[in-house]
């Protein structure tokens, strides 16, 4: 049964199924990076447009077909859907495919695949508001070290023994592994932010990164958590030059023009004159059953907090040139996720 079970005739399609699972699971991390910060249940109420208030039938809730079939629009007022909605549950679909496909059957794989989402929540959370959940951080980094005592995921590339300069196989303990991990990852980017705001004279590194490398430390290890800061910083450096020459080349143009750029003042408006809340106008994620005398509460309640959370992070946000530190990370350490053991054979072998 267990021979059958994994055989390798059947691994694409497993692949494909974990894939599927993926999409749906996409649908939900919406709902979590948008009523996280709000400081809103992501279990109740259910899926609702945000600007008619009409609940999500489970119709027009299935991942990537729903938002293409009604053209990003909600099917009772109009309002226009986010696209986040529909990237989101692609790459989530996308990424749990990957990881299947990388780690296939271990113990490493459902490990991963929480340690994607977390990452997939705290790249959107940061982008949308600047901050980082400590529910992704902090309980994403206890997961990392009970799933590494009670399971043992690591594999070979991922632990630091074996590596400069623990060649003897110091550490190879996996929960050593990702205390140690943990502490490096953390103490590291803290004592960078440190230096940099010495030298710059100003805040250069927000806390919510330094949690953010606990778990990276715990989930990677050690050597990892020096790939994916490396990788993060010259990130960071294209995308920032590219914005700036763009930011630059606009502003030229609006000068020659004899006109300010756009202001955005209707960079809020749906298609039917509704305010959208800040990062969407529609929920997608399974509907659960409706209390009809407490909707317009509810309702009303969502929207007011989604609306004072965007206007809070209006007022703090630098300008919107501007991209944190946090998304970088996070897609550097996916990068290292899949491809850190060849990173790091490579780089060792040159020496």
């Amino acid at each position: 049964m267990g021979d059958s079970f994994f055989s390798p005739d059947l691994f694409y399609v497993y692949l494909g199924i974990v894939t599927c699972v993926g999409f749906f699971f996409g649908s939900f991390l919406n709902v979590c990076i948008y009523r996280i910060p709000a400081g809103l249940s992501i279990v109740l109420p259910g899926s609702h447009c945000l600007s008619c208030g009409t609940p999500i039938r489970w119709y027009d809730n299935i991942p990537l077909l729903s938002y293409l079939h009604l053209r990003g629009k909600c099917r009772y007022c109009g309002s226009v859907f986010s696209v986040r909605y529909f990237i989101v549950e692609l790459l989530t679909g996308v990424l749990f495919g990957l990881t299947f496909f990388h780690f296939r059957y271990t113990l490493a794989t459902p490990v991963y695949i929480v340690f994607v989402c977390l990452l997939i929540v705290a790249t959107f959370t940061d982008l949308d508001h600047w901050i980082i959940p400590d529910g992704v951080t902090i309980y994403g980094t206890l997961f990392a070290l009970v799933a590494a005592f009670l399971a043992g995921f690591y594999p070979k590339g991922f632990v630091i023994a074996g590596a400069w300069p623990f060649y003897q196989g110091a550490f190879y303990s996996p929960l050593a592994n990702a205390l140690t991990g943990a502490a490096a990852g953390a103490l590291l980017i803290y004592a960078i932010g440190v230096a940099g705001s010495v030298a710059f004279r100003k805040e250069a590194m927000g806390f919510g990164d330094v949690k953010l490398f606990l778990l990276l430390g715990a989930m990677l290890g050690v050597m990892n958590c020096v790939y994916v800061l490396t990788l993060a910083s010259c990130i960071g450096s294209l995308v920032g030059g590219a914005m700036i020459l763009v930011r630059k080349v606009s502003e030229h143009r609006a000068r020659r023009r004899g006109r300010s750029g756009d202001t955005g003042d209707n960079a809020n408006k749906c298609g039917k004159g509704h305010e959208q809340a800040d990062a969407g106008i529609c929920e997608q994620v399974d509907s659960t059953q409706p209390q009809p005398t407490q909707e317009d509460e509810i309702f009303q309640k969502i929207v007011s907090a989604y609306q004072t959370v965007g206007a809070k992070t209006k007022a703090a946000l630098p300008g919107v040139h501007h991209i944190p530190f946090g998304p970088y990370i996070a897609v550097a350490a996916i990068i290292v996720l899949y491809l850190g053991e060849r990173i790091h054979n490579y780089l060792f072998g040159m020496w």
